[in-house]
């Protein structure tokens, strides 16, 4: 029972700490909460897009995602599998843009109470555990990340596999790492990778490195890992296989990038490990922006009191002084921070794993600082930062600028000093044992409550609109949208921007996000772009292959080809014009051109070339020439085909075509594994062509249904429905065991007597 209570309290404090950092811009932008950047550009139109798809149906394929992506694996690398996200729909009324603020908060309280459960575990005083979790929960990473939102689910969350590991192994107590695996692995896929490595690091250096008999643990450790990914199958195996797709997930780090590859980066390490977190498209020093998520801060104390510990049980054979030293040194060297991403970038993303035991370091130091020498390392830690911003403000005088924003500069400068500072005083003064701790406690929070808030502030001032700006836009938006019925409307929308298309509902021509059908990528690979988290500038031919007939402007548009459809806006207005003639997402096709040709083409013309003929390669090469003639060039024109009775349904589309002579129909629709086709209700062959999908047609009038269904996800949910029973049996059999022994024990007395 005490261990729960203390797991409640962090629950409370983290979440009254929460609330005084965020509700204020709640409470100042009336119940509405942005931050700018990639949080109001992605997850607020994610989570909304996600809502409405959910609560009608529509969990087959994502017409909004780009040019349409597999609903699941498009959204489940940051919010799908999120119990955070499952939550929030109970709210489904509520625009995500009023609740993400809150959920903000949950989330920070959240992450005090897993933490305070592992913290819990080593350290015997529980006002340190509280202390410790306020550090966790409020570090520098938390607030940098802000703009990403849904990495604090991962943070919140991942104190539970380490939690889940000590019990299994120190207890025997089998099913918690299972199934906290499996809520991790379901949360977020990509940091869950991040997080199985850590957890391995772990095992090592704290069960093996001295212990070599705790090998006979690594089966079980195995065992109840593949079950915990085994029940997360549902989501975890589709995801795994569609992200394989995209190319930056085999793109290894050059190894001129392996070691320190210049002075701004060891400055960099600078700044991450002493100081506040900077936001990232801005930083105020170092580097003009970095989007690395770099930032081990702990409120107040910094690594000052890890330090301590480190410096204290330097002779000692301590696990947490092992595991603490060898993340610093992955956390600073280049090609042992990319580990966690599998080596494709030094991506700092993973940084959370380890400051839950610098927390813990901090913790033990606190709650024995007497024995520790605080004021020699404080004063030493603090010498170095002052002589630090000495040579930054000298070097940006003579040399060359090291400095950008000045002001904010100085705040973060300032904190992190007078947090040291304050850090080698508390320790140092004499007070009794409850009034420390409250010293302790009150100032950790403060810090802990400002730095996160300043945080928030800078996101919010460098945005450059309101929030009531942005809502006015959602609501712009959702009214325009309206007057188009897409589901019988074979055409796009010309626009990349989420808010837009996510909010409108109209098939947008491109999104900002990574996490898009493979054939995606194939495509603007073929048109010469790289194609990463923001899609290519889309050229006038690249919309006319694709079908963008609508267009919304924040201006009257003057062009003689558009059509006003309606406007819609407060303070500022937006138009919606549909474009005359424009051709449809599907046509008939009489020419095909090898890839290698395309390729050959200067990249400016290939979407012309592409309007005209299916691309194709060798082996494709045979299917299409007894029906298509080879393109040699020239002005043919494809002929803006009719389609007639198109809907998009919840899987698929169909339509109905009509061919005045035999070829192929060739629809700008991603091509993914699960697409079917039947043609006058006979399943057809689908071409992979540019990656588009086209099908052979012949002479007259077709009707054409596509569906689709991820089959990967009938594999994962039969993954999920064993995992999920194998681990109920093994629940069962250990209090089984459990309930055995206790019998036995409480028998055993009487049987001596």
């Amino acid at each position: 029972m005490k261990s729960n209570k203390v797991v409640w309290k962090c629950l409370a404090i983290n979440l009254v700490l929460g609330v005084l950092a965020i509700a204020p811009f709640i409470i100042k932008d009336g119940g509405m909460f942005t931050l700018g950047t990639d949080y109001d550009a992605y997850q607020i139109p994610m989570y909304n897009l996600l809502r409405e798809d959910i609560i009608n149906g529509n969990i087959y394929w994502n017409w909004n995602l780009d040019l349409g992506t597999d609903f699941v694996g498009g959204s489940s690398f940051l919010i799908l599998g999120s119990p955070f996200f499952w939550l929030a729909l109970l709210f489904y009324k509520v625009d995500y843009l009023y609740l993400g603020g809150w959920m903000f908060i949950l989330k920070l309280g959240v992450a005090g109470a897993t933490s305070g459960m592992f913290l819990n575990r080593f350290l015997s005083n529980k006002k340190s555990v509280m202390i410790g979790s306020v550090l966790y929960a409020f570090s520098g990473f938390q607030a940098v990340n802000l703009m990403m939102g849904s990495f604090h689910d991962a943070v919140a969350l991942f104190p539970l596999m380490l939690y889940g590991l000590e019990r299994l192994i120190t207890e025997g107590k089998k099913g918690s790492f299972a199934l906290a695996v499996c809520i991790n692995a379901l949360t977020n896929y990509y940091l869950f990778i991040g997080e199985v490595i850590f957890v391995v690091i772990y095992f090592l250096v704290r069960f093996l490195w001295e212990k070599k008999e705790n090998y006979k643990y690594i089966g079980a450790c195995i065992l109840e890992g593949i079950l915990g990914m085994m029940m997360a199958g549902i989501l975890f195996f589709p995801s795994i296989l569609f992200i394989l797709q995209n190319p930056r997930s085999g793109g290894l780090l050059p190894v001129s990038e392996w070691l320190f590859t210049d002075r701004r980066y060891l400055l960099k390490l600078w700044r991450t490990f002493l100081f506040p977190g900077e936001m990232m498209q801005e930083w105020s020093c170092v580097m003009e922006y970095d989007w690395s998520s770099s930032s081990a801060y702990l409120p107040m104390v910094g690594m000052t009191l890890v330090l301590c510990y480190l410096w204290k049980k330097k002779k000692e054979k301590d696990w947490l002084k092992r595991i603490v030293s060898v993340s610093i040194i992955f956390m600073v060297v280049p090609v042992l921070c990319s580990v966690f991403t599998l080596m494709t970038d030094v991506y700092c993303r993973w940084y959370y794993m380890p400051l839950l035991l610098f927390a813990l370091a901090s913790g033990k130091v606190i709650d024995e600082a007497g024995d520790y020498p605080v004021r020699k390392i404080a004063g030493g830690v603090c010498a170095f930062m002052i002589l630090g911003v000495i040579g930054f403000a000298w070097w940006n005088r003579n040399r060359f600028q090291i400095i950008y924003l000045e002001d904010t500069y100085r705040i973060l400068t300032i904190c992190g000093i007078l947090g040291v500072m304050l850090t080698g005083v508390v320790a140092e003064i004499k007070l009794r044992e409850t009034v420390r701790y409250a010293v302790w406690f009150i100032l950790v929070s403060v810090f802990a409550v400002g730095t996160h808030a300043y945080t928030c502030k800078l996101y919010q001032d460098d945005r450059g609109y309101e929030s009531k700006d942005y809502q006015n836009r959602l609501a712009a938006m959702e009214e325009l949208g309206s007057l188009i019925d897409t589901k019988v409307q074979p055409y796009r929308l010309d626009s990349t921007d989420n808010v837009v298309v996510m909010t409108a509902g109209i098939p947008p021509v491109g999104a900002f996000s990574n996490t898009v059908q493979g054939s995606v990528f194939e495509l603007w690979g073929l048109l010469g772009e790289e194609r990463r988290v923001y899609c290519p500038e889309v050229s006038e031919t690249f919309k006319d292959l694709v079908g963008a007939k609508y267009n919304i402007t924040s201006s009257p548009s003057e062009k003689a080809d558009f059509v006003l459809l309606g406007q819609a806006g407060e303070e500022k207005q937006y138009y919606l014009y549909e474009k005359e003639n424009e051709r449809a997402l599907g046509n008939v096709y009489q020419y095909y051109i090898l890839e290698e040709e395309l390729l050959q083409l200067p990249k400016e013309e290939r979407a012309g070339v592409m309007l005209t003929a299916l691309v194709v390669n060798e082996e494709e090469m045979q299917l299409v020439e007894k029906t298509l003639q080879r393109y040699t060039g020239g002005d043919e024109n494809v002929p803006q085909q009719e389609i007639d009775q198109f809907e998009r349904t919840e899987k698929g589309f169909s339509c109905e075509v009509e061919v005045a002579s035999k070829g192929f129909v060739m629809f700008s629709v991603p091509y993914a594994k699960g697409w079917k086709v039947l043609v006058n209700q006979e399943e057809g062959r689908i071409l992979s062509t540019g990656g588009f999908m086209a099908v052979e047609v012949g002479e007259g009038i077709h009707q054409i249904e596509f569906t689709y269904a991820n089959p990967d996800i009938k594999v994962g949910t039969l993954l999920s429905i064993a995992g999920f029973i194998i681990w109920a049996l093994a629940i069962y059999s250990n209090r089984r065991k459990s309930s055995i022994n206790c019998s036995v024990r409480s028998v055993a007395p009487s049987s001596v007597k």
